[in-house]
């Protein structure tokens, strides 16, 4: 498998498919892969909110709009949560 085709495949634990199922819930649409980008799928600003919102009542991790914005697709939205975390800070203020 590519890189590519890993990078857009399933989400590879639970924390990309939780970040897959609240993309897919907010955008409305039936899947969500690793490699989906938030606002490609037709996310803005008003839907990054509820990505924070949901992100942080299912997940508790506290994100900005401008996580989302800076890392839109599950991937690296997972990955960045996960760096923070090791670094045992908030993930955002």
């Amino acid at each position: 498998m590519s890189a590519h085709e890993e990078a857009a495949g399933t989400p590879r634990d639970e924390l990309e498919r939780a970040i897959a199922e609240i993309f897919a819930d907010v955008l409305r649409t039936a899947v969500a892969t690793r490699g989906s980008d938030f606002f490609r799928l037709g996310g803005d600003s008003l839907l990054a909110w509820r990505v924070v919102v949901r992100c942080e009542s299912r997940l508790g991790v506290i994100l900005s709009v401008n996580d989302v914005f800076s890392h839109p697709n599950v991937a690296a939205l997972a990955d960045f949560v996960r760096r923070e975390k090791e670094k045992g800070r908030p993930v955002a203020k």
